[in-house]
């Protein structure tokens, strides 16, 4: 195990996927738990060195003059990452979820946001503290983005398809409605369908349906006849 790894130059992708695989094969009693321990004790995930990145004023000014030019959402998430300091996936979720009244006030030029809600796991946030000015512009954000669902919503309405059929009031030939000449034809539609595939005895099928709606008809109208019969008594 440990010989096919190093091989395949393996990253830390293909051992997790190799330890999950395991206690699949563990889970449907392939394999015993001790084999599963050997297979995981050599499925090491590889340390990594910490990466020294020092990003100096200039070259931050540099990215905000550009992020500047990619839209307005870019551009506030730019300035929570340079004012909190926080994770990228942190302020992500808190520009998706930011509601002000969350905001606290610290002082005049201070204010901060609690993460309990969407921070988890060993790298937890507490709270983001951020110049008044990037809540600022958040709160703008949450205000556009507000109002773009609402337009969305309404266009959506606009544009709803409405579907409306009514069938033609009056009788046919040998007392016969509009809503039977339908079910007749979807009737003979499933007899001859269905004798396609399933022979004589298909053709049964469609004529049940036929059967049935009248068969119900007559029964309701019987039904209304002996109500009647019985309100007059």
């Amino acid at each position: 195990m440990d010989k096919a790894l190093h091989a395949v130059d393996y990253n830390d992708r293909v051992v997790k996927g190799l330890r999950k695989f395991t206690t699949f094969l563990e889970e449907l009693r392939v394999i015993d738990y001790h084999l599963a321990d050997d297979w995981r004790r050599l499925m090491k995930i590889k340390k990594r060195g910490v990466r020294d990145i020092f990003v100096n004023d200039n070259e931050i000014r540099e990215a905000y003059e550009v992020i500047k030019q990619r839209g307005e959402e870019k551009r506030v998430l730019f300035e929570l990452l340079v004012y909190s300091g926080i994770r990228l996936t942190h302020a992500v979720q808190l520009v998706n979820t930011f509601n002000y009244q969350k905001v606290y006030i610290v002082n005049e030029k201070v204010a901060r946001y609690p993460l309990f809600a969407f921070s988890k796991g060993k790298k937890r946030g507490f709270w983001a503290y951020a110049a008044i000015k990037a809540t600022n512009g958040l709160k703008e954000q949450a205000k556009w983005n507000a109002e773009q669902a609402q337009n969305i919503e309404a266009l959506a309405k606009q544009y709803k398809p409405h579907w409306s059929f009514t069938f033609p009031s009056g009788s046919l030939s040998f007392g016969l409605t509009w809503m039977d000449l339908v079910v007749i034809t979807i009737g003979f539609a499933v007899a001859w369908f269905a004798r396609q595939f399933l022979g004589p005895l298909g053709a049964l099928l469609g004529l049940v349906i036929i059967a049935g709606w009248f068969s119900g008809k007559i029964a309701g109208e019987a039904i209304g006849w002996l109500i009647d019969k019985i309100k007059f008594w």
